[in-house]
């Protein structure tokens, strides 16, 4: 995948909750109201589009840089199961808030930053591929700072969004930890994910046979 594809849907993203903000600017429209409003009826439409509406402009733009970036970083390394990663933080985040956060309005899409941050930090825990790690530390570098917003230090911010979303995160990248990434396998993984890559014999092992054959020099 391109660095340019990938970006093409973060990139969407971004326009679509821009033209949003700027439509409820303009036409007063107060769309907040379709946030996450946990154990109302209602209220669970939320779950679809909280993750679109922003309380105000400095929310909006606090958010769009990280956003952009982490939902990029997922589409380039992991472009495998991106839309599969994308859904169940998505989903499950949302479900999680309205379950159990408290009886506000929840808005904005920093749930899904932490829920990408944390899937790309789990995910180089959890596949201990040099690589993945390697991106879990600039991740931990970058944006560590973000683990004080699990807490509710603040009363007027959804510290509960991103506390779910940080969880959903942490469990995609535990749940498909074995998934092909699309980019860290290399073309003899795709291939053959069960041959032992070292010198000498190699081994090909299922539960349908074993076979050792030796390298050509």
């Amino acid at each position: 995948m391109t660095v340019l594809k990938s970006l093409r849907w973060p990139f969407f993203f971004v326009v679509l909750i821009w033209m949003i903000e700027i439509t409820n600017a303009v036409f007063r429209l107060n769309l907040e109201k379709f946030g996450v409003l946990p154990r109302d009826i209602e209220g669970a439409v939320g779950i679809l589009a909280s993750p679109l509406l922003h309380a105000d402009w400095s929310h909006l733009i606090s958010n769009t840089v990280p956003f952009f970036i982490l939902t990029s970083a997922v589409a380039m390394f992991y472009p495998n199961i991106k839309w599969r990663v994308w859904l169940f933080v998505y989903i499950l985040s949302g479900v999680m808030v309205w379950l159990m956060a408290r009886p506000y309005y929840h808005v904005g899409a920093s749930g899904l930053i932490y829920g990408f941050a944390a899937f790309l930090f789990g995910s180089g825990l959890f596949r201990k591929d040099f690589r993945a790690v390697a991106i879990a530390a600039t991740v931990a570098i970058l944006y560590g700072g973000m683990v004080v917003g699990v807490f509710p230090t603040q009363p007027t911010m959804s510290w509960e969004g991103h506390l779910f979303g940080g969880i959903s995160g942490l469990l995609a990248a535990y749940l498909f930890r074995n998934s092909s990434s699309g980019v860290f396998e290399t073309a003899s993984h795709k291939n053959y994910p069960n041959i032992d890559h070292r010198e000498g014999y190699n081994n090909v092992e299922n539960k349908h046979f074993r076979y050792n054959y030796k390298r050509k020099s």
